[in-house]
């Protein structure tokens, strides 16, 4: 009896250890391109990267108990890290249909919409995407507005000048250079500020209403089971007691 009770007492406390270790050593890797307000890089490597999502990421694992480092990158790196690295987060990305099986979705952190734009003084008239022939549209490599273009059969490789980062698209349009680039009406007065660049320097060509895009904090598709649930839970406890809200209102609110 004495030995059967020292063997489970044994065994609990080499559970108890294993989980403590598994703890300890839950890390996440978190990748994400400078996209304000969700993301701002500074390129003064001694300025903390911040942001909305950023803001909520940090609350997030602190109150979820779990280790990161966070990885700043062009998004076509952050992409495809995100696809095959386990327990990686990727900042901040589009739900779309073509992604849905390659990731999960974790925390929402907004909805938005988009528009095309060109430089200022372009008369072209567009009724809708199927009335380009031979422009040039300026897109970030693996963006989700790629994905979208790719739905137009008017479209082909000849109308497509790839990027590595939205800034990069806007500043080929402004130099005409290539004719269109489409943005997230969110967050374009933030990149045209942080470029010295004005709105009055573009012409909107296009909106794009009915193309909801949702942005999200995901994982890669192997990230635990268990590092995911804490995650979700996490975000919840701080959304019920107004945290995230708070986060919100500093960064939304006019």
């Amino acid at each position: 009896m004495f030995r059967s009770t020292s063997f489970i007492i044994l065994l609990s406390l080499i559970a108890l250890c294993s989980t403590s270790t598994l703890a300890r050593n839950e890390n996440l890797m978190v990748v994400t391109e400078h996209m304000p307000p969700f993301q701002i890089i500074d390129s003064n490597p001694k300025h903390p990267i911040e942001g909305y999502s950023i803001e909520v990421l940090k609350a997030t694992l602190k109150q979820a108990h779990i280790d990161y480092s966070i990885m700043p990158m062009n998004w076509d790196s952050a992409y495809r890290i995100g696809q095959s690295k386990p327990n990686t987060l990727i900042l901040s990305m589009v739900r779309k249909a073509e992604r849905e099986k390659e990731f999960h979705w974790l925390i929402k952190l907004s909805d938005s919409t988009a528009s095309l734009w060109s430089y200022e003084g372009n008369n072209n008239v567009l009724n809708s995407i199927n009335d380009i022939t031979d422009e040039v549209i300026a897109v970030n490599r693996h963006d989700h507005h790629q994905l979208m273009l790719r739905n137009y059969a008017n479209l082909t490789e000849k109308n497509f000048l790839f990027t590595d980062s939205k800034e990069q698209s806007i500043a080929l349009v402004v130099k005409q250079r290539a004719d269109y680039f489409l943005a997230n009406n969110l967050i374009l007065n933030w990149r045209l500020k942080s470029m010295a660049v004005s709105q009055y320097d573009l012409t909107k060509m296009l909106d794009f209403p009915q193309q909801k895009h949702e942005l999200y904090i995901a994982a890669s598709y192997d990230t635990s089971l268990r590092i995911r649930r804490k995650i979700q839970r996490a975000y919840d406890e701080l959304r019920a007691n107004g945290s995230i809200k708070t986060i919100a209102d500093k960064w939304f609110k006019p």
